[in-house]
């Protein structure tokens, strides 16, 4: 396995998992993992009201319109690549104050294989994507960027946002050891469409957006769009690096008992 092959991964999260797999790597059964690193937010932070900020209930602590926070919601996705498919599974497990902000834990399975993972919620302000930024990439190895960049509050058409995380990983194969890559985005909202998925039809936001994943010398480009419905949250993505595709579609979302 090159640094190469891992890094150009990074840039559509989960086609890391989709590219080592599909060079021989196999994930282990389910397994809990933590990962380490940290994100640079390049977009401004507007203050959301007090009275917004001290919510207390769970179900009203961070009701972002296009990032769903109630405890129990789920979401089944399927993600296509030329590699093959991956069935993916994300659930909000607990939700609690973190000062000005909220602390969301999830859940996000990939094909069985558990991975824990937190992210923040301010309020009235933004939300931090909890759809990039894990995948397993070996037996007993995981990676997970716990905090990504963040969607606004309000995605008006012709808005612009940015930002930057960075994802640690120690690979379990000869001659890598532990790999960092940073990934970049810059995000532009460019309208609504109606989006066809087997979850059903949505009205959705279409945000697209410009990236690149650097590892010491190493670069990958791509772009992208995401398609987000209020109160649901991604429906549907796309992904590109040069040939490279890879989509995630919305299969079901629901609250309580996972299906």
């Amino acid at each position: 396995m090159k640094r190469g092959a891992w890094l150009i991964g990074l840039l559509a999260a989960g086609a890391l998992l989709l590219v080592l797999l599909a060079q021989g790597t196999e994930p282990a059964g389910e397994e809990r993992t933590r990962g380490r690193g940290h994100a640079e937010r390049a977009h401004a932070v507007r203050q959301g009201p007090p009275a917004a900020r001290a919510r207390s209930t769970a179900t009203a602590l961070c009701p972002h319109p296009f990032v769903p926070t109630e405890p129990g919601l789920w979401w089944r996705f399927i993600r296509s690549s030329d590699a093959g498919e991956l069935a993916v599974e994300l659930h909000v497990d607990t939700v609690e104050p973190a000062g000005a902000a909220v602390r969301v834990d999830w859940t996000a399975r990939l094909d069985g294989r558990a991975v824990s993972f937190s992210r923040r919620c301010t309020p009235g302000v933004d939300a931090e994507d909890p759809w990039f930024g894990y995948a397993p990439v070996g037996p007993g190895t995981a990676a997970v960027s716990p905090t990504t960049w963040r969607f606004p509050w309000e995605l008006e058409d012709g808005a612009v946002f940015a930002g930057s995380t960075t994802m640690t990983v120690s690979v379990p194969l000869a001659g890598v050891g532990e790999v960092a890559a940073t990934t970049h985005r810059r995000f532009r909202v460019t309208g609504r469409e109606q989006v066809e998925t087997e979850a059903g039809a949505f009205d959705a936001v279409r945000v697209d957006f410009e990236g690149s994943s650097t590892s010491g010398s190493l670069l990958a480009q791509g772009s992208g769009s995401l398609w987000l419905a209020a109160g649901v949250g991604l429906v549907r993505s796309e992904e590109r690096q040069g040939d490279h595709v890879v989509e995630q579609r919305l299969l079901a979302f629901g609250r309580g008992d996972r299906p």
